[in-house]
């Protein structure tokens, strides 16, 4: 049998984004695939950056958070011109990235590429009805300003959750008396 190594990796996928400037210009690149290594370079760098900030490299520090996303978004913007099994980045730095995009966008293009990374290497897509059910009672019980896992699931799992929720509050709100029974009648 080969070795990891010897086996053809082949070229990792790549999707095109478009963003708007902050003069309101629409411009594009390629969202690529990233890997451990690739994770391993933005957490460090993440952390490097907030430590440099004031912060701390910790999950609950929202400018940890923030870093995370201008280094995902530096690294998984590839010029789209590039040939595909030598991408070339799109910014020339994540200080580039910071010094031309508000947060807003940069948050825009990291959830674009956590999206795009989610779909090419999916894991499970949802949530059983007695998941369902555990979440809501956990979600019940978490104090205000507490952090639920919600927030680290992927983003299948954000929405299959976000769309069983809100199929059951449309339910909630259709009748459920035949029109012109007591429930309907004047009180």
């Amino acid at each position: 049998m080969a070795k990891f190594n010897a086996v053809l990796k082949g070229t990792r996928a790549r999707e095109p984004v478009t963003f708007t400037t902050l003069t309101g210009q629409e411009i594009g690149c390629d969202l690529r695939i990233l890997v451990g290594e690739d994770f391993d370079h933005i957490l460090a760098d993440a952390a490097k950056r907030t430590k440099e900030l004031g912060g701390e490299a910790d999950e609950n520090d929202p400018q940890y958070g923030y870093q995370i996303d201008v280094f995902t978004a530096a690294r998984a913007c590839t010029d789209p011109e590039s040939p595909l099994d030598k991408p070339e980045p799109f910014f020339a730095s994540a200080a580039e990235l910071r010094e031309n995009l508000d947060p807003d966008r940069i948050r825009l293009i990291a959830a674009q590429h956590r999206v795009f990374q989610d779909r090419v290497a999916p894991r499970p897509a949802g949530l059983s009805a007695e998941d369902f059910m555990r979440v809501i009672i956990e979600l019940d019980s978490t104090g205000e300003g507490e952090d639920h896992p919600f927030v680290t699931w992927r983003p299948r799992v954000q929405l299959s959750f976000v769309r069983i929720l809100a199929k059951q509050w449309l339910s909630s709100l259709t009748p459920k008396s035949p029109p012109g029974t007591s429930e309907d009648a004047p009180h």
